[in-house]
């Protein structure tokens, strides 16, 4: 980057469900395009505990994706350059808790 700062925005929870889903969703090329922004440093996402929280469970209970590839995905996704993440630590092991225990609900973790 050239001495420009990235532009701020704050993350919905379906621009990371799309990525995690894949080409199958509608919208994923966007998705894709927006985080090749953030990886370049264009743009840093500002991505907050409840849109954390929203992700986990649409990909839970509408996609039915396993619990352990939830945590693995988000985490590895939350601590890449560009995310702007309040209470990142925190986050990181509720999701590492979520993925590992079967009875827990995310926002128990």
């Amino acid at each position: 980057m050239t001495g420009r700062r990235a532009d701020l925005a704050w993350a919905d929870a379906n621009l990371f469900i799309s990525l995690i889903v894949g080409p199958e969703d509608s919208t994923h090329a966007l998705a894709l395009s927006l985080f090749r922004e953030v990886a370049v440093g264009r743009v840093t996402l500002i991505v907050t505990p409840v849109t954390v929280h929203e992700i986990v469970n649409v990909l839970d209970r509408r996609y039915s994706h396993e619990r352990a590839a939830i945590a693995r995905e988000l985490a590895g996704i939350l601590q890449a350059d560009g995310m702007l993440v309040p209470e990142r630590a925190a986050l990181l092991v509720a999701l590492d808790l979520y993925g590992r225990q079967n009875l827990l609900y995310f926002a128990d973790a």
